[in-house]
């Protein structure tokens, strides 16, 4: 992953939302999927979905890993985006006990609608039992997640605002992972604020600063080990 993960991360940030989708099927296709596209329209107007399946013989056990496309920054989500296809390429030829379907969401950024509309389209004629979502990958060295971190507010149902919100409306178990320095991250826990926390690491420059082909590969392979313990 560390060889091209970083050129593809800036390459991806830098295309306009039609090279986005183009780029996403033809990755999913060459790593061995049949691509979907899902098309909706919200109140911010049109939007895609981008999803494949590796189905298995136990349809009723069924994994979503997400992530969303529409970031502006290389960290969110860029780097969440070209982790999820590299994680795509892992697994797309093991058995797994369970059924993936590997999704990348629009609109994340106004409110989650991509998300909202996968699911809801989604739950007619399928049994989704768990989503695995990538919100900021790339920086770091160590891999974390939403819940762990202090919400804005004391009131439980502040969420993190990121595409796991829909999933948990649904009352299906989400959780986001993200990568993070550990100090950050400590900081972060202690924060009344955890977005000004991470404010930095949507600078292009720290991006490109701060990241490590060590590092990638470490909290890339946790995040595999996470999915296949699932």
């Amino acid at each position: 992953m560390a060889d091209n993960y970083l050129s593809n991360v800036i390459l991806f940030s830098n295309l306009n939302k039609e090279e986005r989708v183009s780029f996403l099927y033809a990755k999913l296709k060459k790593n061995g999927f049949s691509p979907k596209i899902q098309n909706f329209f919200s109140s911010f107007g049109e939007g895609r979905n981008i999803f494949a399946e590796i189905n298995n013989d136990n349809q009723k056990n069924k994994i979503v890993l997400s992530a969303h496309y529409d970031g502006e920054s290389l960290f969110d989500n860029a780097g969440g985006v070209n982790a999820l296809l590299d994680l795509s390429k892992r697994i797309r030829h093991l058995e797994l006990p369970f059924s993936v379907v590997i999704l990348f969401t629009d609109q994340e950024e106004i409110y989650q609608q991509g998300a909202a509309h996968f699911i809801n389209e989604k739950l007619s004629d399928h049994i989704i039992n768990k989503n695995i979502n990538i919100d900021g990958f790339g920086i770091g060295d160590e891999l974390f997640c939403v819940s762990e971190l202090t919400k804005n507010t004391n009131n439980d149902n502040d969420l993190f605002l990121c595409d796991s919100d829909e999933f948990l409306k649904k009352n299906i178990p989400s959780i986001s992972h993200f990568s993070a320095f550990k100090e950050d991250f400590k900081n972060a826990k202690n924060s009344s604020n955890i977005y000004l926390t991470f404010k930095k690491y949507n600078s292009i420059s720290f991006f490109k600063e701060k990241y490590n082909n060590k590092n990638i590969d470490h909290v890339n392979d946790k995040l595999c080990q996470l999915i296949f313990k699932t």
